[in-house]
């Protein structure tokens, strides 16, 4: 993996890892634009998605489908109060701290985006 690669870097960080198979791994973005925001990254470098090779597109409808059951069984507001002691940046932790005052933040999201 390339070590100039932010993702690279990520994957080696167990820590914040929350689901890996052979292909993906997935983690919360330290930048959260709604509770729940999630990651699912490709274990190799990737234009888009549409460059997945075929084991991987056979395996990625079971990620999202496990990712989903962790965003909806997992105390966000617990998770990103131990990501705010894991200060990154300014940046993040605003949104991070908006992520915790949302109001719906333990509730099960209306619905997932998906976009590559």
């Amino acid at each position: 993996m390339d070590n100039l690669c932010i993702f690279c870097e990520k994957i080696n960080n167990k820590s914040e890892i929350i689901w890996e198979n052979n292909f993906f791994y997935a983690m919360f973005d330290s930048f959260p634009v709604s509770p729940g925001h999630a990651l699912i990254i490709p274990k190799t470098h990737t234009v888009d998605i549409s460059f997945l090779n075929d084991d991987m597109w056979a395996s990625l409808k079971k990620v999202i489908a496990e990712v989903i059951l962790i965003i909806e069984n997992t105390n966000l507001k617990e998770t990103y109060a131990k990501m705010l002691q894991n200060h990154i940046s300014e940046v993040s932790d605003w949104f991070i701290k908006k992520a915790i005052e949302n109001p719906r933040i333990n509730t099960k999201p209306d619905a997932y985006n998906h976009t590559g």
